[in-house]
């Protein structure tokens, strides 16, 4: 038997969570499902607060949208596809999910926000959905609103869409 057949009679007063938990704890149609369900649960019998980061959800966010669109069409996604609106709106629900958890959680003691905080994590959501932004990017633009940042030096040309950002792409010589 492992470490991964066993039901913990006690979990630590804090664990952090990977995104693979947040996975298939959110897409009802992972094999994976109903464990992480049970799992939740004795965390939260526990009292166990749940450490989640801004790098977790990015990963869990597209993960989420990945394994749906390739139960819907039986490829593999293609990160293209974040770049249209009517993409992330067909799999908005599951999106919504995770991120209503996120937010009811991360304002008690039951989740613990890492590298991020309510309003960023709104704000990239919001990216996300709105622009549309690939997630982490929208996490970028987020972080930079929060600190009043208006101007990124990059090579990807995603951030032009943001109209407040000014986009310094570092590859291109001066003209």
């Amino acid at each position: 038997m492992t470490d991964r057949d066993i039901e913990y009679d006690h979990f630590p007063a804090i664990i952090y969570v990977d995104s693979n938990f947040l996975v298939c704890l959110f897409y009802e149609g992972h094999e994976l499902h109903d464990k992480a369900l049970v799992c939740y649960f004795q965390l939260m019998n526990q009292n166990t607060v749940l450490a989640v980061s801004d790098l977790a959800l990015d990963e869990t966010w597209f993960k989420l949208v990945s394994c749906s669109y390739k139960k819907d069409t039986g490829r593999r996604l293609n990160p293209e596809k974040w770049r249209q609106t009517s993409f992330i709106n067909k799999y908005l629900s599951i999106l919504q999910k995770c991120y209503d958890f996120i937010d009811k959680y991360s304002r008690t003691e039951k989740v613990r926000l890492l590298g991020t905080d309510h309003e960023t994590v709104k704000e990239a959501f919001e990216l996300m959905c709105s622009i549309p932004l690939r997630p982490r990017d929208a996490f970028h633009v987020a972080r930079m609103r929060q600190q009043d940042i208006s101007a990124i030096l990059t090579m990807d040309t995603d951030f032009e869409k943001v109209q407040d950002i000014s986009v310094y792409t570092w590859n291109l010589r001066p003209t």
